[in-house]
């Protein structure tokens, strides 16, 4: 008896740990979004030459810094229908968790690439 309980509380701890990683990985997600949007809106300000591609630069970080908050929504969302038993459900909020953590990994990602272009095509002019 003492194995298994020990196993139960090693798997519980492993479990919380895990969710620790992954509560920083999206608050991460979010923080890097997020000071890019104010990057690039500071740049936007402060240059009388504009392009467009800032402005779809700061509004995929924008986007992808909203990702973060959806992402602990379903996070949530997947822990309460396991809580609850209800497993069908918890695999659908699952993958609707990765899927906004990686459209905000994409959305970063564009993001940069937006503002990368538009910052050479103004080094230029």
């Amino acid at each position: 008896m003492l194995d298994q309980t020990t196993a139960e509380n090693a798997s519980r701890f492993h479990w919380h740990e895990g969710m620790k990683f992954a509560h920083e990985g999206i608050k991460s997600l979010m923080l890097l979004n997020g000071a890019s949007t104010v990057s690039v809106l500071t740049f936007v300000g402060n240059t009388n030459e504009g392009d467009d591609r800032l402005v779809y630069a700061m509004a995929c970080f924008a986007l992808g810094a909203l990702c973060g908050p959806v992402s602990f929504l379903f996070a949530y969302l997947t822990q309460l229908q396991y809580g609850n038993d209800n497993f069908g459900a918890a695999w659908k909020h699952h993958w609707a968790t990765y899927l906004f953590i990686f459209s905000g990994i994409c959305l970063f990602l564009c993001g940069v690439a937006l503002a990368g272009l538009s910052f050479l095509q103004l080094e230029q002019a």
